[in-house]
């Protein structure tokens, strides 16, 4: 646990001057003002005026710590415990801050009310519309004494005159005064700090609950504009004639794949009409679809194009948005292959640790345009970066010695196809 301490603060650090790298300068500004708000209405409020600047620097520091509080819940607690269902360690945490709050308070009061036997002021008076003569002056230095020595609190210096017989103030003991410092802040660091925690899980969840409809409203944006290039991509003619072409002649010539062909196209087709409308579907469909595509692109491609395309891992129990991976393979098809030179296409998919990691590389013979598969490639970014947000995926393009590769990593969904 103490070695998991510094790694904790070290994260929340990142996290905070991340977010404030992050944030447009009008919202800081904004924040700013709100929280000067919330902390000085209270005291323009009061009925009393404070005299003592310490007053003042124990509403600083009371409110620093309050403010550090509803940052720590809000971007620390809510999203890294209680959204991933951790409620026990966020519970623990939560009364860990209340523990806090309601520590530095009592320690700052306590020094506060320490100090004012020592000190040239006195802590509040009433205002002067509320003191009309000297004689109200006169009760409310004796209601003061009087609460003094019932409390064991110590004495504070006015400047209206004292109770009679008490030129100085009265002398008390303040043996009691930490527990009575304690009983009096208990209630109040106990109110701003469950304040503060409700507050700032209100806020968050309303910030995420817009996030996700605005997230919601985009992802219904794109599926319709992915669902139009997937009809372009889908149903290639091209594709779709150079693959009956090619069961063409295995049919003239009797040979033993024609079935096999027709039944992978046959599967090709019913996947992409059929099965990719749905939101996610098993992972394996979605590399059924990728090696029937290998296959059908075989038939047609001589001797000198070496295929190699390989899986690690188990896909079972894995769910992906359809159509995901397709892209990148034909990218690597579409500019890879030569008819008249050696040349190479190879796909690589690894699963593990709720991973999928997908490796393309082919050397390249054709001019490269930014398009794949007739999706243009910023298409398929948009998509990765609404359905698999940072950092549930990562997209490397490379082209090194006129070698082009592609790297994609997507963080897996489980149980989800439907």
């Amino acid at each position: 646990m103490a070695a998991a301490s510094p790694l904790i603060l070290c994260a929340m650090r990142e996290k905070f001057l991340r977010s404030i790298r992050q944030m447009p300068y009008w919202r800081i500004i904004f924040q700013v003002i709100i929280w000067c708000i919330v902390f000085l209405l209270p005291l323009l409020s009061y009925n009393i005026r404070v005299l003592d600047p310490a007053f003042y620097v124990k509403e600083c520091i009371n409110n620093t710590f309050l403010v550090g509080l509803f940052y720590f819940h809000m971007n620390f607690l809510i999203p890294r415990f209680f959204v991933k269902g951790r409620i026990t360690t966020y519970i623990l945490l939560a009364l860990l801050g209340l523990l806090t709050i309601i520590t530095e308070q009592h320690t700052v009061e306590l020094y506060t009310f320490r100090r004012i036997p020592e000190s040239g002021f006195r802590p509040v008076i009433m205002p002067p519309h509320r003191l009309q003569s000297k004689e109200e002056a006169r009760r409310f230095a004796e209601r003061y004494s009087r609460m003094q020595r019932r409390e064991g609190m110590p004495p504070g210096r006015f400047n209206h005159p004292p109770p009679p017989g008490e030129r100085e103030g009265p002398r008390f003991v303040i043996a009691g005064l930490p527990g009575f410092i304690f009983s009096m802040t208990l209630r109040k660091a106990l109110f701003s700090a469950l304040l503060i925690l409700l507050a700032s899980g209100f806020i968050k969840i309303a910030l995420e609950w817009f996030k996700a409809e605005k997230r919601r409203e985009e992802l219904e944006k794109e599926k319709l504009n992915a669902e139009l290039g997937f009809l372009k991509s889908q149903v290639n003619p091209h594709f779709l004639f150079n693959s009956l072409n090619s069961i063409y002649a295995l049919a003239r010539r009797k040979a033993d794949e024609t079935q096999e062909a027709i039944l992978q196209l046959s599967q090709m087709m019913r996947y992409m009409i059929y099965e990719s409308n749905t939101n996610t579907v098993a992972l394996e469909k979605e590399l059924d679809y990728l090696q029937n595509y290998i296959d059908l692109k075989k038939l047609r491609l001589p001797a000198t194009v070496n295929i190699n395309y390989t899986i690690e891992g188990s896909p079972s129990g894995h769910a992906i948005e359809p159509m995901l991976l397709i892209p990148f393979v034909e990218n690597a098809f579409k500019h890879g292959i030569s008819y008249s030179q050696n040349c190479y296409v190879e796909i690589k998919i690894t699963v593990m640790q709720q991973k999928l990691i997908l490796a393309v590389s082919n050397k390249i013979f054709h001019q490269h345009h930014a398009e794949v598969g007739g999706i243009g490639l910023e298409n398929v970014k948009k998509r990765l970066a609404l359905l698999y947000p940072q950092p549930m995926h990562s997209l490397y393009i490379t082209e090194e010695n006129n070698i082009y590769s592609v790297s994609l990593t997507i963080q897996l969904k489980e149980g989800l196809y439907d």
